[in-house]
């Protein structure tokens, strides 16, 4: 009788083992699915960004450079992405087309892990850059 029980116990145990390769082949399979999965950060209504009142658009930080260099620019002053979009302007296209309206790409198993605080969130431009609301930008500056 022993030894009847000992066998029962075995395969348990063998079942349970198996069981918890299959879980934890099923997770790391879906990790590497998530990897695929791209996700980006909308700009969030908090970010400064530069509005132009002559072309009733706005600018994001990283965008100013180029913006600087064009020819006929006005002046920008800072304000929150929702004042923005309170006032109806649109993106600027160039800025637009460049991506600087989200955030950098990550990716679906990122996101989980971020959210389990396993990895720390990703830093967006908008997180670093903070400029006081009455700061005025000129184009061109000569």
């Amino acid at each position: 009788m022993a030894s009847g029980e000992g066998v029962r116990e075995t395969k348990v145990r063998g079942r349970i083992f198996g069981a918890f390769k299959l879980g934890l082949l099923a997770v790391g399979a879906l990790l590497l699915v998530g990897l695929g999965i791209t996700t980006n950060e909308p700009l969030p209504s908090f970010a400064t960004v530069y509005l132009d009142d002559l072309s009733r658009t706005y600018l994001a930080q990283p965008c100013m450079q180029e913006w600087r260099r064009r020819p006929g620019s006005g002046m920008v002053y800072a304000s929150a992405a929702r004042d923005a979009w309170s006032l109806d302007y649109l993106p600027d296209s160039v800025c637009k087309e460049a991506g600087a309206f989200s955030g950098a790409d990550s990716s679906a198993t990122r996101d989980i892990l971020v959210n389990l605080g396993i990895l720390r969130p990703p830093r967006q431009w908008w997180d670093t850059i903070a400029c006081p609301v009455t700061e005025m930008v000129r184009s061109n500056p000569e």
